[in-house]
């Protein structure tokens, strides 16, 4: 602006600052800029410095806390630890406190200390708000305190190291069974008929040698008299001069006495022959063993029976099996031979049964998908 065309003093001044102003703006314009410039170097510098103490304190804070026993923020007095209870961290052992409450370490709760374990140490010096309570070392080295109640809720169990006999145990549920290898079947050797039958019933236990039932048969009477006739001969021919008729007298009886013995007739009835001197009309069959008669088919009035006629069925009871089942992948652990034991479901206080497992089948159930196995036992007084 020419300042020729302006005639008021006023207007000149005011042209003046304005011209003064418009010269000087650009200085404090670069001098703002170079302000900010600096604080925001300071306030990065003051960043990475906080960041390099976080990271340090993150690698060696928990070592100068073992160390030095400072825990910031969890502040209590440890003078009158000595004198109440006393608070461990299952994981820092060596962080002792006399409140409960967390660790400040790992966010565990602390566990208190039996008396026991704490008894014999010795109060630790008074000290500023959050010093651990510490005490002297254990007396044996690497030992490992465990309370009661820690113990119960993790299950721990301890004992002492021995040698001991491993043995794997497998419980199974099984039946009792007739063993197989004891099953009796009563025949006759002869045809003939039934006269008289003193075991009448299914269920009946006998013994061995009591009688089962009579019969006659044709054949064996013959066979009686046969008998007799090669005893009377071998009495006349006694005294005969040629020694080869007083040999075949006698073989003649042998074969006669083999042939009733064939036939099931007992010394006792062969001796009761030769003193009577008579062949008899029936003879009595006796039971072979003693056991539980499970069928019969014997019957009075005369029925007539030959050899191939199961008239009787005796299991002796003396020995038992119990036949069991298993898992498949427990079958190579069962062996036969191995010792075995049962308890009866309705004898809560008799003793169990020791036995042997007799034989393991070869195959599983179809049903079930498991293995079966026998186990054999003698039964006393046949419970």
């Amino acid at each position: 602006m020419d300042t020729d065309d302006v005639k008021d003093p006023l207007e000149i001044l005011r042209l003046a600052q304005e011209d003064r102003g418009a010269e000087s703006a650009p200085t404090e314009t670069g001098e703002r800029r170079s302000w900010r410039r600096l604080l925001t170097s300071a306030l990065l510098t003051l960043i990475l410095i906080a960041g390099a103490a976080g990271v340090a304190w993150q690698f060696y804070g928990e070592r100068l806390r073992r160390s030095v026993g400072w825990l910031p923020g969890k502040a209590h007095q440890a003078g009158t630890a000595a004198q109440g209870d006393v608070y461990y961290c299952p994981m820092h052992k060596d962080y002792l406190s006399d409140k409960p409450g967390n660790c400040p370490i790992c966010s565990m709760q602390l566990v208190k200390k039996e008396k026991s374990a704490i008894a014999g140490e010795s109060p630790a010096p008074s000290g500023r708000p959050g010093t651990p309570l510490s005490g002297p070392a254990p007396a044996e080295p690497n030992t490992i305190f465990v309370a009661p109640q820690q113990q119960q809720l993790t299950g721990v169990r301890t004992e002492a190291a021995g040698y001991r006999y491993l043995a794997k145990e497998i419980r199974a549920a099984g039946k009792i069974a007739y063993d197989q290898t004891r099953v009796t079947h009563i025949h006759t050797k002869v045809s003939g008929w039934i006269e008289h039958v003193f075991v009448d019933f299914a269920g009946k236990f006998v013994k061995q040698g009591d009688p089962l039932f009579t019969f006659y048969s044709p054949d064996l009477v013959a066979t009686q008299e046969e008998y007799l006739l090669a005893l009377r001969a071998q009495k006349d021919l006694a005294g005969s001069s040629f020694e080869r008729v007083t040999t075949g007298a006698r073989s003649l009886v042998e074969a006669s006495r083999h042939r009733l013995h064939l036939w099931d007739v007992t010394d006792e009835e062969i001796s009761k022959l030769e003193k009577e001197g008579k062949a008899m009309r029936t003879l009595t069959v006796p039971s072979p063993v003693g056991g539980l008669v499970t069928e019969r088919a014997a019957y009075h009035h005369g029925r007539y029976v030959s050899p191939e006629m199961d008239l009787y069925t005796i299991i002796d009871l003396s020995r038992v099996w119990a036949l069991g089942e298993i898992y498949e992948y427990e079958l190579p652990l069962v062996k036969t031979g191995e010792k075995a034991e049962i308890e009866m479901p309705y004898e809560q206080a008799a003793k169990p049964l020791r036995g042997t497992v007799t034989y393991v089948y070869p195959y599983l159930n179809p049903a079930t998908g498991r293995g079966r196995f026998a186990w054999s036992s003698p039964i006393p007084a046949m419970r």
